[in-house]
């Protein structure tokens, strides 16, 4: 098994996009050696709303899901970057679809 039979296939799921306050996200992967790999999440929201991302679910393509601990980092224009990064090992080289989903809190909902 060569390296070039270990691909890895990225979607960033369109719903980030309706999160009120999420203004954008990416995420990119390293070949740390062998089957592990480095994954890195930035998250972009809107800072005045106040609302927390400190974490987020991580689902890497296979049976294991991950809740993944940020860091937030204040920028301008009203904007936090929250920047979550995890490893994970697969079990063999094949074709997997890694995805992240936050909770979409919108502040000021309460709940009966």
């Amino acid at each position: 098994m060569g390296r070039h039979a270990f691909i890895l296939t990225f979607f960033v799921c369109p719903l980030l996009s309706f999160g009120q306050d999420i203004k954008g996200g990416e995420m990119s992967y390293s070949l740390v050696s062998g089957l592990t790999c480095s994954f890195d999440v930035l998250l972009y929201s809107q800072t005045s709303l106040g609302i927390s991302h400190d974490t987020i679910m991580f689902h890497a393509g296979t049976e294991r899901l991950d809740t993944l601990l940020g860091v937030s980092t204040d920028l301008p224009n009203d904007v936090t970057e929250w920047q979550y990064t995890t490893t994970h090992t697969y079990a063999s080289a094949s074709t997997y679809v890694a995805t992240v989903s936050d909770s979409f809190r919108v502040g000021g909902i309460l709940a009966r």
